[in-house]
């Protein structure tokens, strides 16, 4: 299953769906803001897609953007991302070298050296942090302080890469709306705290399931029985049911970003020439 860890679009099932005669999407089908153009869109999410779309929905000229925060969020400003990955993998110097050093780091170790320098990413970005408190985003810096870098395997969500976004927010622009929606109303979405906010339009941007989950619907229950978790990090900071034996003969599942795709496919055909020579069973 090459086929990422992120399986069908998770859309939450509220009441009162046949009130609203607004649209009704999962973000993983927006194509693009034309069509929201002069319309109230609220965007459920405080994720990389969620802030995507918010941003495209500012450009086409929606008549009001509104992002719903249902928890905090780990931002990176982009300029500072693109900066450490540079500091890894150098324009002058093959890929096969930025791989060879990040992944001779094991992941366990690079999230203690991250939580130890906590106070610094918050430093490192102050600005943009200042820009999203003023317009009303609640922040974290991962689960456990690790930052955003470790959040990309651990889950692969919760986080969002900011290019341009945090002055959108700060401007009034995209505003930020606290809470869970618990039901539809005829004019937008009712709100766990009592409140209602309008729309025309209603994009959820709340993530996939697992692709285990999705690959049940594929094989069937009794083919994922033995089979774990897969994806986020184990106890020894690898990455659970990926490039190695799942529990269930033949099937491998290689999840990740390009990064590991392209480093760990070499240690999974490894695995597969073992089994092949008799050398490895599973």
């Amino acid at each position: 299953m090459a086929t990422g860890n992120l399986g069908q679009p998770l859309m939450p099932s509220l009441p009162s769906r046949d009130q609203f005669k607004g649209t009704v999407l999962h973000g993983h089908y927006y194509q693009g803001g034309p069509p929201y153009a002069g319309q109230r869109v609220v965007v459920v999410g405080a994720a990389n897609t969620a802030i995507d779309i918010c941003q495209d929905l500012v450009f086409h000229k929606a008549k009001s953007v509104t992002m719903v925060q249902r928890s905090s969020t780990c931002v990176i400003a982009g300029e500072t991302a693109a900066k450490h990955i540079q500091e890894i993998w150098r324009d002058h110097l093959p890929t096969a070298v930025g791989d060879l050093k990040f992944k001779s780091m094991p992941l366990g170790l690079l999230k203690k050296i991250q939580q130890s320098r906590t106070q610094e990413l918050w430093d490192e970005d102050k600005e943009m942090f200042e820009k999203l408190r003023k317009g009303g985003v609640k922040l974290n810096m991962g689960p456990e302080n690790e930052g955003q870098l470790l959040m990309v395997f651990e889950r692969c969500g919760g986080y969002w890469v900011d290019k341009g976004g945090a002055d959108l927010i700060a401007a009034g622009d995209v505003k930020v709306k606290h809470g869970s929606p618990t039901a539809f109303t005829a004019d937008g979405l009712h709100f766990a705290d009592g409140t209602n906010i309008g729309a025309d339009s209603i994009i959820f941007a709340t993530g996939y399931v697992n692709i285990r989950e999705t690959a049940k619907k594929i094989f069937g229950e009794e083919a994922l029985r033995n089979v774990g978790e897969v994806y986020g990090l184990d106890e020894e900071g690898e990455l659970k049911g990926s490039f190695r034996p799942t529990g269930h003969p033949g099937l491998w599942f290689g999840t990740g970003e390009i990064v590991t795709g392209r480093t760990m496919a070499k240690q999974l055909v490894l695995q597969l020439k073992a089994i092949e020579l008799g050398y490895m069973s599973v």
